[in-house]
């Protein structure tokens, strides 16, 4: 619903006339319009609903940081992730995440605690951290 009112926008955009003179679009504004209209396109196209898509993207980082393939995120593999992109974790705040989550700290955040940290808790961004991990 969303694409289809912003093709309808572009499109009376650029039918826009002042006084009989077609107004001329910035080619930048247009540039970044159809990009916008393109990633809506993509994103209709896909049956995935929006929870169903960042729950593939949350456990593919997972899987990607899990470097132990024991099942959990420990300290060192969550910093791994925070380094991957653009974050420092402290151990500190490796406790409190964990805390926030219900995680036993000593054991390491499950797929559904990384989950959890990008929506509930809203620690991060899955669909950015995905794009900066997996350069998409």
């Amino acid at each position: 619903m969303e694409a289809a009112i912003d093709e309808a926008a572009s499109a009376l955009l650029q039918e826009l006339t002042v006084d009989g003179a077609q107004i001329e679009l910035d080619p930048e504004v247009v540039r970044r319009q159809d990009i916008m209209e393109e990633v809506a396109r993509r994103r209709a196209a896909t049956d995935e609903a929006p929870g169903v898509r960042l729950r593939r993207k949350s456990d593919a980082i997972f899987a990607k940081f899990d470097a132990d393939a024991d099942g959990f995120l420990s300290f060192t593999e969550l910093r791994s992730l925070g380094a991957a992109t653009g974050g420092d974790l402290t151990e500190l705040a490796y406790g409190a995440i964990c805390a926030e989550v219900e995680a036993d700290a000593k054991r390491g955040v499950t797929p559904d605690e990384l989950f959890r940290m990008y929506t509930d808790a809203e620690m991060g961004d899955a669909d950015r951290d995905y794009n900066i991990v997996f350069r998409k």
